[in-house]
């Protein structure tokens, strides 16, 4: 079981922080084409771009802050001003980065968010839950 609190998703906007630990293994980095490739079979498309672009700003900002009215555009979902419920799209993306260890949330401020800009290798049973012709490439990282 986790400790992790349950992900609380609304606000109508998250301040994204960088998630300040690295793993202690290496990783790879959250916007390089590599996540892209390795985690999109697992998150889908909508979670594993978000990723990319947040982490992408947060290599040149300390935090960004995002509506979630104007973030859901710039991934085809919805136009700008469209009210963003429960069952959006973009917030069930930011579910999907928390449940799998990609965000988290700072307890006590829900509207605050950590992102991890170095993502933790592999683990060998994630690499055989890939396509054929992503395993021995993602072996060898």
């Amino acid at each position: 079981m986790s400790s992790q609190p349950e992900p609380q998703t609304s606000p109508n906007g998250f301040w994204f922080i960088a998630w300040s630990d690295p793993p202690p293994d290496g990783g790879f980095d959250a916007d390089s084409d590599r996540m892209i490739e390795l985690n999109c079979p697992k998150l889908g498309p909508t979670a594993t771009l978000l990723l990319h672009r947040i982490a992408r700003q947060l290599r040149t900002q300390p935090w960004v802050w995002w509506d979630l009215a104007e973030l859901a555009p710039l991934f085809g979902l919805g136009h700008i001003g469209n009210p963003i419920g429960a069952n959006h799209p973009v917030r069930k993306a930011i579910n999907r980065l928390l449940k799998f260890g990609y965000l988290r949330q700072t307890v006590g401020y829900p509207e605050l968010i950590e992102v991890r800009t170095v993502i933790p290798p592999l683990s060998p049973s994630r690499i055989e839950q890939l396509p054929v012709s992503l395993r021995d490439s993602a072996r060898t990282h």
